[in-house]
């Protein structure tokens, strides 16, 4: 029987998503997406078990999932079975196929993007920047943060970094929504600051500079340490 998602407290309450094996949930980057900052960009993924059974594992989110107000890295989705991301307070159900089409139906990708086309129309704008590569690559290698130990590797820009994009997005909560833009200076990588004294450069507010090989960029909790390949 297909299984639903019943969001019953926060911005989405009152929504159902059908859910399988395969799928994230998350802020933005995930096939079910919550509105609410305490959820991270790819939060948790559905799984099966050893036995089958669908559970939701978390993806060492900063908040991490809820059961019964203790936080535990996965959860069996068993009907009746209410735990918590972020804000929202979730119930996992069973149900019919004629059910689940009636609360939840399912979009393909055509659908899905005929509906944000219409809710986004695209402007034709001639001063839209355009891509170019970084020549050397540039690494960003984290230090310190919720994801120390992980490394980003941008070969063009411009791209902007922040913890709430959906270009290059971070997955540390005291990281503003959008904390800098790197841009190609004659293909070297430079850094736009656009968040203030929030940031960083080698222990220096700065407003632009060009990155050099060893710099380290301090944002919220997270440290990157520049590498240019």
């Amino acid at each position: 029987m297909p299984m639903l998602l019943e969001i019953m407290t926060g911005e989405s309450k009152g929504a159902f998503f059908r859910v399988e094996a395969g799928q994230t949930i998350g802020r933005s980057r995930a096939d079910i997406i919550l509105n609410d900052p305490n959820i991270s960009g790819t939060h948790a993924k559905f799984d099966l078990d050893n036995k089958g059974q669908l559970i939701l594992v978390d993806l060492e989110s900063a908040n991490g999932l809820l059961l019964n107000k203790r936080r535990v890295k996965k959860v069996a989705l068993l009907p009746g079975v209410k735990f918590q991301i972020g804000r929202c307070l979730i119930l996992a159900k069973e149900t019919t196929d004629e059910e689940a089409d009636r609360l939840a139906p399912i979009l393909g990708w055509q659908a899905q993007l005929k509906n944000y086309l219409t809710k986004s129309p695209i402007v034709d704008n001639d001063s839209t920047p355009k891509l170019t590569a970084f020549d050397p690559i540039l690494e960003l290698e984290f230090l310190r943060g919720t994801q120390a130990g992980e490394s980003l590797v941008i070969g063009y820009g411009p791209r902007l970094v922040g913890s709430n994009t959906w270009d290059i997005e971070l997955n540390d909560l005291k990281i503003p929504d959008l904390a800098f833009e790197l841009v190609s200076e004659k293909g070297r990588p430079r850094l736009n600051n656009l968040c203030g004294q929030s940031l960083t450069l080698n222990g220096h507010v700065v407003n632009s500079q060009a990155l050099q090989a060893d710099d380290i960029i301090v944002v919220g909790e997270s440290a990157m340490k520049v590498n240019l390949k």
